[in-house]
């Protein structure tokens, strides 16, 4: 239902594979987190969906995420579906950039902000509600 509850404890999706009711509620706090994550900072800075021009997902995942689907079960917002650009696991990427190319790391060091989401209002009202899959 629309509040993650499964009507039995195992749901089977084919012979031997099946989703738990503990796997709908750790998707639900993942796709919640995320969600209200990059809910949250588009409020924070002003910006709405239409002035992103691209959403890059990354890390081992993102090679296998639909992105429709990922708005249809609010993972993210739904008007970010088509700019999803998936970019594989670029963490280790980017620190060999960092070593081997040349470039400013103060410069972009100096941009960056820490940003504590644990205790932002916003964040924890938009997590409240971004728990349920009612899209």
């Amino acid at each position: 239902d629309s509040s993650g509850m499964l009507d039995e404890e195992e749901f089977e999706i084919e012979h031997g594979v099946s989703i738990t009711q503990e796997d709908v509620r750790a998707y639900q706090l993942a796709k919640s987190a995320i969600c209200s994550a990059i809910s949250t900072l588009l409020e924070r800075f002003g910006v709405s969906t239409d002035n992103i021009e691209a959403l890059y997902v990354s890390g081992g995942f993102s090679a296998k995420i639909d992105p429709q689907n990922a708005a249809y079960t609010g993972l993210i917002p739904s008007d970010l579906a088509d700019k999803c650009i998936s970019v594989g696991n670029t963490s280790l990427l980017g620190a060999i950039k960092a070593v081997f190319e040349e470039n400013n790391l103060a410069k972009i060091a100096s941009k960056a902000a820490y940003i504590d989401l644990s205790t932002d209002a916003t964040f924890a009202d938009q997590f409240i509600k971004n728990m349920s899959f009612n899209r």
